[in-house]
């Protein structure tokens, strides 16, 4: 039963890395899944208001990625505590919870600008939510992680990134926690 439930959690934290790895390959600007229609005036503010939100932000990701280690920690312990783990849980909830209401704060700048059109877009599109959790490279916003995944561009093994074999055993650029630039 334990190899079982390490399994599920594994399997959990995987499948929510795979889906956060969509989000960062997420193409900004225009109309495509990760730009929403929104026109350069408001991509412009948007990254502006993520840029005054950089220290704050990158102190919060550091905050999760610790937080999250803590709970893999209790995921992984020889002998689970059910009561353990869903504290680390909610620890890592919380500092989620504190990075949303950080980036709604940013979206808040251009929310008078959006077209109903752009709204419908945002609230139907699930890039949307991870680009509110901070799931970064979308729109380049400072803070958030800039450039392609592995053989992207930008991204390790692709045309101007950090080189290497198309990213093959190269950690991509921002890590779980919305990532920072490095």
């Amino acid at each position: 039963m334990k190899n079982y439930l390490k399994f599920v959690a594994t399997l959990a934290l995987a499948g929510g890395v795979s889906m956060l790895a969509c989000a960062l390959q997420a193409q900004p600007g225009g109309g495509g899944r990760g730009g929403f229609g929104l026109d350069e005036q408001q991509r412009n503010t948007l990254r502006e208001e993520m840029a005054k939100q950089q220290n704050e932000a990158q102190q919060l990701n550091e905050k999760l990625q610790a937080a999250q280690r803590e709970l893999m920690k209790e995921v992984l312990a020889e002998k689970q505590d059910e009561k353990k783990i869903r504290e680390k849980a909610d620890a890592v909830a919380k500092i989620q919870a504190d990075l949303m209401v950080l980036r709604a704060k940013a979206f808040a700048a251009i929310n008078p600008t959006l077209k109903p059109e752009q709204r419908d877009q945002m609230i139907e599109n699930r890039f949307s939510f991870m680009m509110l959790q901070g799931g970064g490279g979308m729109m380049g916003a400072p803070g958030m992680r800039q450039g392609g995944g592995p053989g992207a561009p930008g991204g390790p093994g692709g045309p101007g990134g950090q080189g290497g074999q198309g990213g093959r055993g190269q950690r991509g650029g921002g890590g779980g926690g919305g990532g920072q630039n490095r």
